[in-house]
């Protein structure tokens, strides 16, 4: 497979999952991003469709959703090779763990990974319990929440998709939605080279008021340029 092939077939999928409005112009919105440079600023331009609502409608979504995995490449990679991703996670799960981060940290009480229940916490008792039963939990169940790398992931894609524009609800809903499905593929390597081709050669960066202040420079150049050839034009026609 391509790396474009690879591209466009990810870029669809992924539209599907965040933004089915948006599946027509997938592909080309996918490889777009991952050429960057001038190709990708034209996505978050400010003429362009700004991003907003979940699909539909005339706002744009997916180069948001993009990025946000981009910028969350690194913990999506490493949360594809967590054990966990042996049962299948919750879109619901993880978003009760980002509104709980969220709750926690407005109280100064942030927690960075869920508790696992095979630690136990300082002075509790470590004795079997005769009455437990010894029967082996339910393999379509899981009483423990999502791992470290899969909030981590969650966490990054919500932050930059608040930082591009998303509400704070919509993008938590977003980010649940994605990483569950995209951490779900059946092939964790194809992932993560999906992942690499999206990047490329230009990972984004951590603030994206640096892309906004690229794209609005040359824009006051050209309008100011444009000013002052046209005071320079009524001088010349003044008699």
């Amino acid at each position: 497979m391509t790396a474009t092939d690879r591209l466009d077939r990810w870029g669809v999928r992924i539209a599907a999952w965040s933004a089915p409005g948006e599946t027509a112009l997938a592909a080309q919105t996918t490889r777009a991003y991952a050429v960057g440079g001038a190709p990708r600023l034209t996505l978050f331009s400010p003429s362009g469709p700004a991003p907003g609502g979940m699909g539909g409608g005339t706002a744009s979504v997916l180069p948001a959703v993009l990025d946000g995995l981009a910028y969350a490449a690194d913990a999506l990679k490493s949360a594809l090779g967590s054990p966990q991703l042996s049962n299948v996670l919750s879109v619901t799960g993880l978003l009760v763990g980002l509104r709980a981060h969220r709750s926690g940290a407005a109280s100064g009480h942030a927690q960075t990974a869920p508790a696992s229940p095979e630690s136990p916490q300082p002075g509790e008792d470590t004795a079997p319990d005769p009455g437990a039963s010894s029967a082996a939990p339910d393999p379509g169940t899981s009483s423990a929440g999502p791992s470290l790398e899969v909030m981590r992931a969650a966490l990054r894609m919500s932050e930059r998709l608040r930082a591009r524009g998303i509400e704070p609800a919509e993008a938590d809903e977003l980010a649940a939605r994605v990483t569950a499905q995209f951490l779900a593929e059946d092939d964790p390597a194809e992932a993560a080279a999906f992942l690499d081709a999206l990047v490329g050669e230009e990972p984004p960066q951590p603030d994206v008021s640096a892309t906004r202040l690229r794209q609005t420079g040359p824009s006051r150049f050209i309008a100011a340029a444009s000013g002052l050839l046209s005071r320079i034009g009524r001088h010349r026609t003044t008699p």
